[in-house]
């Protein structure tokens, strides 16, 4: 981490206003997630001075870290942290913070000055001399997209700078949402299966694993510092969330550079009782992908419904029945769908939801339907 910033080189009202419009030009950009992420951290750390941060893409469904940037922090820090958030009861949790009204606070804030009462801080960031930290979720239409951890030694973050924070919630989370549907070129790709032992820490791998596992870590690790065999977060978190669920497994979605979607799953291998877990990571199925490209254009679940009766061609009268409304109401809401979409036919619809055959064939049908 680096030393304390002095007060005197932090932003007047007047420069965070012009950064606050700079991220909303960065967010109009339609980057890949990293790249925009990577850009954001130097913005907010203009803004909102801090001397060490995470930022990272999450499952919408699970919030489990998919992916993010690390600025200032060390990588052995990766796996406590993910351990903490997804298995430990804590203050300001991610999962809790989604549910505010403002999405953003600190735990300066939330604990009347008494950050040292997280057991997150006083196990992973004191012993760093933080004396804060700040979170936010970026969330739009009820759906989070991303987060964001700050830390700052010296002095705690304050109310205006968590509002600030607040304020590019949902620019971010759109920005992200978009990314998340474009920049697709490869679902066809090898599976790959690695086993992660009791301890967190990577004991075999098979070739295609060990060819992905570079694009998982988080940008800002450099590989040479990373410890021997460590786990990238969107692995950590899906064999975290496994071995609270040994009966069930966990699955998440993650980009793999910029243009491949992989589907993580995480078992404990049978008959183990030494912790270890399995991970296959191979393209998503159909049913995982597909609802979140849907829910990326900010549809609703009866919007999606009916996007996906449309991809599979489905006539508009048929449609309403198995909905149990009338065409003129069904009507209103493919009206909708295509204005949150930006076309204006059914065919265009599904070109543009689905732009190649690969696309499609997440639908489970090649036909664009126009009737």
């Amino acid at each position: 981490m680096t030393r304390p910033r002095s007060r005197s080189r932090w932003p007047s009202g007047e420069e965070r206003r012009w950064l606050r419009n700079d991220v909303l030009r960065l967010c109009a950009r339609w980057l890949p997630a990293r790249e925009l992420l990577a850009a954001l951290a130097g913005r907010l750390r203009r803004a909102i001075p801090y001397d060490g941060a995470y930022l990272a893409t999450v499952d919408p469904v699970s919030l489990l870290f998919t992916g993010g940037v690390v600025d200032d922090l060390p990588a052995e820090l990766c796996h406590p942290y993910c351990v903490n958030e997804l298995t430990e009861p804590d203050t300001l949790t991610f999962a809790e913070l989604a549910r505010r009204r403002q999405p953003a606070g600190s735990l300066a804030l939330d604990t009347g000055g008494h950050p040292e009462r997280s057991p997150r801080f006083g196990s992973i960031f004191a012993v760093l001399g933080a004396a804060d930290e700040m979170r936010v979720v970026f969330c739009a239409g009820g759906t989070v997209w991303g987060v964001a951890d700050l830390i700052r030694v010296g002095c705690p973050f304050t109310a205006v700078e968590a509002a600030f924070a607040a304020s590019l919630s949902g620019a971010v989370a759109r920005a992200l949402s978009t990314a998340a549907r474009v920049h697709i070129d490869d679902l066809t790709s090898a599976p790959g299966v690695l086993v992660i032992g009791g301890d967190g820490l990577i004991e075999s791998a098979s070739s295609e694993a060990v060819g992905r596992l570079p694009r998982l870590h988080a940008q800002g690790l450099p590989s040479d510092l990373l410890p021997d065999r460590q786990t990238p977060e969107p692995v950590d978190a899906v064999v975290l969330r496994a071995r609270a669920n040994p009966d069930g497994g966990a699955r998440s979605l993650v980009r793999s550079g910029e243009r491949e979607w992989l589907s993580p799953y995480a078992s404990i291998l049978e008959g183990r009782r030494d912790g270890r877990v399995a991970v296959v990571m191979s393209p998503p199925a159909p049913a995982q992908l597909t609802p979140l490209l849907l829910q990326a254009y900010g549809l609703s679940d009866r919007e999606r419904e009916v996007t996906t009766l449309i991809a599979e061609g489905v006539p508009t009268r048929r449609i309403a029945r198995r909905l149990g409304s009338s065409k003129h109401t069904l009507r209103d809401d493919v009206r909708v769908i295509f204005d949150k979409i930006g076309v204006t036919s059914r065919g265009a619809l599904v070109a543009t939801v689905f732009t190649d055959r690969d696309q499609r064939s997440l639908l489970g049908t090649d036909r664009i339907s126009t009737g």
